[in-house]
């Protein structure tokens, strides 16, 4: 076989390997693993991939997500206070980055109403979380945008060195 064939072969081979991909998940149909209704506060179980979960929280009328590892460690993301603290509501789906079969990083849309005289207007971001089996986190908040899919996913390629954001 010629170097120029081997090179060939070896850089197909790296390119195939490290293709990502996205998965997406419901976060509509999920089933009810606890609930106080006269505190007000709900939890859910929603599918994921790979062997990983999400639980979405809803509690004063704010929702949040924990990223559940394959080993049933539990990881929350805290959007009601990372991504915005107002009333919210997370988007009807998960966006998994998957990388050789495992996921990588985690895209959720909140959306807040931040505008008291105003609380039908809402604002949509995106939130970036890496994740691996050792923890999960978000690591950017996609403001409105033209193009914040794309920037989210873009993002979502880093989320493995990026480091985590704190509640402001």
């Amino acid at each position: 076989m010629s170097r120029v064939a081997l090179l060939l072969l070896l850089f197909a081979g790296c390119s195939t390997a490290a293709q990502t991909r996205s998965v997406y998940t419901t976060l509509e149909r999920c089933r009810t693993t606890e609930q106080n209704l006269d505190e007000g506060w709900i939890s859910q179980r929603c599918p994921g991939t790979a062997g990983y979960a999400l639980n979405v929280h809803e509690g004063d009328l704010r929702q949040s997500v924990d990223v559940v590892a394959p080993g049933g460690a539990v990881f929350p993301l805290a959007l009601w206070s990372v991504v915005s603290s107002a009333f919210s509501f997370v988007g009807p789906r998960a966006e998994w980055w998957i990388v050789r079969r495992r996921p990588v990083a985690l895209i959720v849309r909140l959306g807040a109403s931040e505008d008291p005289a105003h609380p039908e207007r809402t604002t949509s971001r995106l939130a970036v979380a890496r994740v691996s089996p050792r923890g999960a986190c978000v690591v950017a908040v996609v403001q409105p945008a033209a193009d914040m899919n794309g920037q989210a996913r873009r993002l979502a390629d880093r989320a493995a060195r990026m480091p985590c954001l704190a509640a402001p």
